[in-house]
């Protein structure tokens, strides 16, 4: 099992449900954006999102087989709902958790120190060892507050947060390895493909065989 940017499905709390549900409907009436062309739509992907930005060069990939025709233009051809807005519901952490302690297989899981849990990796955090669960276990009642009191700070927190759980869930894994690369952002798969694919061959090379 390879993992690239992620570790499991994003969790929430049960009692967060009903908010979590309507903030995933309200949006889906919102029609696809029309692009006038191919790399106007390229373009603005490599804007970049909440994550961070996306060489061009990575966004004309994603376009020449992400798009459709429409008149008018270009639209994204994946749903406008799933990618951009929560989902409709959520397991808790402990659920999660639960699954994901019955992998058996092999795992290798791949991470930037500028993707999703860049600003975990800019404190300092060793986040697949025990250490990093502690730290980022004791730290949680302050980052909540922080979330709550700086609404400006609310995604970063959100982020270290989530290497918290994923910190959790790295221990209950029973055959995993770890890699962090220094830079690639949220999609190293694009950013990086050489590394990541040297990463990866690496690894399998090096599982027993049979």
């Amino acid at each position: 099992l390879i993992l690239i940017e992620g570790f499991g499905p994003a969790s929430s709390p049960p009692e967060a449900g009903p908010e979590v549900l309507v903030k995933a409907l309200a949006p889906q009436q919102r029609p696809k954006k029309v692009y006038p062309t191919v790399e106007d739509a390229a373009i603005r992907r490599a804007e970049g999102d909440v994550v961070g930005k996306i060489p061009l060069k990575a966004t004309r990939i994603l376009c020449s087989r992400g798009l459709t025709a429409v008149d008018g233009g270009y639209v994204w051809s994946s749903d406008v709902g799933p990618l951009t807005t929560p989902s409709r519901l959520y397991l808790s952490e402990k659920y999660v958790r639960s699954f994901m302690s019955c992998i058996s297989a092999p795992t290798l899981t791949i991470f930037a120190r500028d993707g999703i849990l860049g600003p975990a990796y800019r404190l300092g955090i060793p986040i697949f060892s025990w250490k990093g669960r502690v730290l980022l276990t004791a730290a949680y009642p302050i980052l909540r507050l922080v979330s709550v009191w700086y609404t400006k700070l609310q995604f970063a927190v959100g982020r270290v947060l989530r290497a918290k759980d994923i910190a959790g869930r790295a221990l209950g894994l029973r055959r995993a390895w770890y890699v962090t690369l220094d830079n690639g952002g949220h999609h190293p798969q694009l950013t990086a493909p050489k590394e990541v694919a040297e990463h990866i061959n690496r690894w399998l090379q090096a599982l027993p065989k049979g």
